[in-house]
């Protein structure tokens, strides 16, 4: 075999490798361990669909939306202070792809962060907010999956500081 020829095989190779200790995470629930116990929850974001959608960019938007059974996970918990006000880490599943958004840009940190300033609370020195989403709702879809998981985050995070 030509030098050209192996490096082809060894490219084809690493491209077409799969993450074994990744695939034993995921089947071993170990994201999800840290979220077990007292003072954590886990929250369903459904996808939902529009059936109906009326605007004409005069009036308020009209809908009507059905949920469905696809739907992201998130698992939250107030951890110590990290100097991070939100600490998210995120897992894609079904095939999707890795989300490509810095943690600070996604809407789950966003809501977050907008929800600690409406309650006067400081994250970041005292406690972290303590985020793990998992993603089955394909983004940029039109099925709600960032829209849901903000809603979820908002929820999650009133309970978390005992303000439902």
């Amino acid at each position: 075999m030509q030098q050209d020829e192996k490096q082809n095989v060894s490219r084809e190779t690493l491209e077409g490798s799969v993450d074994m200790l990744d695939i034993a995470r995921v089947a071993q629930d170990v994201e999800a361990r840290e979220f077990a116990g007292m003072g954590s929850l886990k929250l369903v974001a459904p996808a939902k669909v529009n059936l109906y959608l009326n605007d004409d960019g005069y009036h308020e938007v009209s809908t009507t939306m059905h949920a469905l059974m696809l739907h992201d996970v998130l698992r939250m918990k107030i951890i110590p202070g990290t100097g991070e006000a939100v600490k998210l880490t995120t897992r894609s599943f079904e095939g999707l792809a890795p989300l490509d958004v810095d943690p600070q840009d996604n809407i789950v940190v966003k809501a977050i962060l907008k929800l600690a300033e409406a309650f006067g609370r400081t994250l970041g020195e005292d406690e972290t907010m303590r985020v793990h989403l998992e993603k089955r709702i394909p983004v940029q879809a039109g099925l709600g999956g960032g829209s849901s998981d903000a809603a979820a985050a908002l929820l999650g995070s009133a309970v978390l500081w005992g303000e439902s």
